[in-house]
């Protein structure tokens, strides 16, 4: 199970759909906590502040991938350096969903 921080509607939608097509069950990030199954956490760091600390809060006991504008290079620097074991641009998520998704529930990379 995969925990997301994605407050774009868009963006989720097209989340929502990889994770179908690759069966990995989501859970949207909220106020409350997670269930204790979530094995990886994957977060648009468009919401910078809650982001940062979610990545705070999860880094080194699940895996985490964070995306945002390549052009936000500060912020993706700084989601590297609070433990996001990968950062990506959109455009460079876009092209790897489903298998990053499979990475974040479990799989190894080779595997997908």
């Amino acid at each position: 199970m995969v925990l997301v921080c994605c407050p774009n509607l868009m963006w989720f939608s097209k989340i929502s759909m990889a994770a179908g097509a690759v069966g990995v069950d989501l859970v949207r990030a909220t106020q409350s906590d997670p269930p204790a199954d979530i094995r990886g956490l994957l977060v648009d760091l468009a919401e910078t502040e809650s982001a940062m600390r979610l990545i705070e809060r999860h880094a080194g006991r699940i895996r985490i991938v964070a995306f945002g504008p390549h052009v936000e290079v500060e912020t993706l620097a700084k989601a590297e350096e609070l433990g996001a074991d990968r950062v990506v641009s959109r455009g460079e998520l876009s092209k790897t969903l489903g298998a990053v998704l499979a990475w974040l529930d479990g799989a190894d990379l080779t595997e997908r």
